[in-house]
């Protein structure tokens, strides 16, 4: 695949992004406190997070003297995938690259169900030692309970396989949402 770049919006001029994920900066004349100065294009690193359940990489871009981080895949998909329904998430389909072709809008609802369908997330269940059984929630509800809970409570199991058999057959009967 050939590597395309476009602009990225607000930073026109400045920086462009690319269908394999890149960011570069563009070469320019700015102005200093002792007179112009030419910046080179390049190449820029990439830092890399590693929140709680997360990993992803970051930039830096700057303008008028100020900086902020920006997370890649949604400059590249800002940049290279059209988001008619104005989606506001942006879902790596298999893996973390920041390709175009990895990349999707999507749902926080749809976001949260492929990280579900792919074991991206948590088990969904766990060893209650109080009552000597496995504890099983329903991975996602689209709209949060009275008390504001996302989950649902399936129900409690002796053995490991026949909880994680009620997770997977839970996971069966969500919809798919976009």
């Amino acid at each position: 695949m050939t590597e395309c770049w476009k602009s990225i919006a607000g930073y026109e001029g400045r920086y462009e992004v690319s269908t394999l994920g890149r960011i570069r900066s563009l070469a320019r004349v700015v102005a200093g406190p002792y007179g112009n100065r030419r910046l080179n294009g390049r190449i820029i690193a990439q830092a890399h997070y590693n929140g709680p359940g997360r990993e992803r990489f970051l930039v830096r871009l700057w303008r008028d003297n100020h900086s902020v981080f920006r997370l890649v895949h949604v400059l590249v998909a800002r940049a290279f995938i059209p988001n008619p329904l104005n989606l506001p998430e942006v879902n790596h389909k298999k893996g973390m690259a920041n390709v175009v072709e990895n990349l999707e809008w999507r749902s926080k609802q749809g976001n949260t169900l492929h990280a579900v369908q792919h074991n991206l997330g948590g088990k969904g269940f766990h060893f209650d030692k109080s009552r000597n059984k496995w504890r099983v929630y329903a991975p996602i509800r689209i709209i949060p309970d009275k008390n504001g809970r996302r989950r649902k409570f399936i129900g409690r199991f002796d053995t490991y396989e026949a909880a994680k058999a009620a997770r997977d057959a839970a996971i069966l009967t969500l919809e798919e949402v976009l």
